[in-house]
């Protein structure tokens, strides 16, 4: 999903498990019902566990932090478990600085991701 005032690009992996979510571009007021889309099209689909892939996030604010946190538990709700994996140093900070690092899972993933 791409929507032109925002540049921002949510990709959904959805063959194979686990499904993996890449987001590029900022993670912001203009982007987060993208990523907020992806997820509700993945809602029928139940996968036990999405890899959320922020390597490419060039932008987070306090916005995309919410949407994060919507997508989360909105996935928890029906049993699914959503890892963030290759966490870009300011969405890090963002969620640091916020107290709610601790509230996602974690993954590591780097090299070309």
């Amino acid at each position: 999903m791409t929507t032109a005032e925002s540049s921002s690009q949510v990709v959904v992996v959805a063959e194979g498990d686990p499904v993996r979510v890449s987001v590029r571009g900022p993670l912001d007021l203009a982007s987060a019902s993208d990523l907020d889309d992806a997820f509700v099209s993945l809602g029928s689909q139940r996968p036990p566990l999405v890899l959320l892939d922020l390597a490419g996030v060039t932008f987070f604010d306090s916005t995309g932090l919410r949407a994060l946190m919507r997508v989360v538990s909105r996935c928890e709700e029906i049993g699914t478990t959503v890892r963030l994996l290759n966490l870009p140093s300011q969405t890090r900070r963002v969620m640091e600085m916020t107290g709610t690092l601790d509230r996602f899972e974690m993954g590591e993933e780097r090299p070309g991701g």
